[in-house]
């Protein structure tokens, strides 16, 4: 994340603000997913929510794979 933040020379500071950021996201992601398989989140009859959803990017990027079947096991 340093990278695509833009720190080619980071400092410390820089440092701690990335791996805050990185945190951030990997700690609200499993809240997202529960919150969308106990349907508390609105995918469910708002299309543009349902495009948005964890669940439909996973199955977009699996449907990336040529033969995704392996990644199933």
């Amino acid at each position: 994340m340093a990278v695509a933040s833009g720190l080619n020379k980071p400092t410390v500071s820089g440092l701690a603000e990335t791996y805050e950021m990185a945190m951030t996201v990997l700690f609200r992601l499993p809240f997202i997913a529960c919150a969308e398989g106990k349907d508390l989140l609105p995918y469910q009859w708002n299309r543009v929510c349902r495009a948005r959803s964890l669940k439909t990017k996973a199955t977009e990027q699996l449907d990336l794979i040529p033969d995704n079947r392996a990644c199933l096991l």
